[in-house]
């Protein structure tokens, strides 16, 4: 079996895994819940002004639209409680067709999703746990997809190198202009696993800086291992 994010799990992963899948589900959650938010202009305009900020920077109308609605739990503290501010504004500062057109999907790309028909029979409790886990893509992922979309080979690499030097405040200051800079390639990160990625990065930040680089790296090669097969094919 593998964890979302594609590596072999050990013995206590496994045994970890109704934990982590429940926690996942609840970051998912509140990032449905801003996205469903955030078709008010208002919403929207309150969010994005938490982009880069710590909570205590955060206006009075960015709190008010998390939590007048209940969209951010009373249990969320500390480096949680800023990373989910820095998600909900960034999920806010998608581009405006984003939240006008209808598009309400989350999470994780389509051709990944688990979701079967209405009707399909449930499956064993022990087969369904042994199937892997769908690989949802890091921020190292969606860099190389980015990347390659531009046909510029190389130039999120720098930034995603400095990326994985920084502190907190200094991975909350850089998060809102490489976002913007994906999105003009039209590429959108899967912000459940963002959400989950950063809000321990005080901790986690080694373990999550290298899959995020190794992420990246696996897809630019199997990127540029296309493009060699096409052009061997001309």
């Amino acid at each position: 079996m593998t964890t979302t994010d594609g590596r072999p799990t050990t013995d206590r992963q496994t045994k970890d895994r109704p934990r982590q899948d429940a926690r996942q589900a609840a970051l998912d959650e509140f990032c449905r819940r801003v996205v469903e938010a955030c078709a008010d202009p208002g919403t929207r305009q309150a969010l994005r002004s938490a982009q880069g900020k710590t909570v205590e920077q955060v206006p009075a109308r960015a709190h008010a639209a998390l939590l007048r609605h209940g969209i951010l739990g009373h249990d969320v503290h500390g480096e949680r409680k800023r990373a989910h501010y820095a998600v909900a504004a960034l999920i806010a500062a998608r581009p405006s067709e984003k939240h006008t057109g209808g598009d309400q999907s989350e999470q994780a790309d389509p051709d990944t999703r688990t979701e079967g028909p209405a009707d399909a029979p449930a499956e064993p409790a022990e087969e369904a746990e042994a199937k892997e886990q769908p690989k949802r893509k890091s921020l190292g992922a969606s860099l190389a997809d980015a990347e390659v979309k531009r046909k510029a080979l190389g130039g999120f690499e720098s930034r995603l190198h400095l990326l994985v030097r920084q502190d907190s405040d200094g991975l909350h200051r850089m998060l809102p202009g490489l976002l913007r800079l994906m999105r003009s390639s039209e590429v959108e990160p899967d912000h459940g696993r963002l959400l989950a990625d950063i809000e321990w990065w005080s901790f986690s930040r080694d373990r999550t800086s290298t899959v995020w680089l190794e992420d990246y790296y696996r897809a630019l090669h199997t990127a540029e291992s296309e493009v060699e097969r096409d052009r061997q094919d001309e």
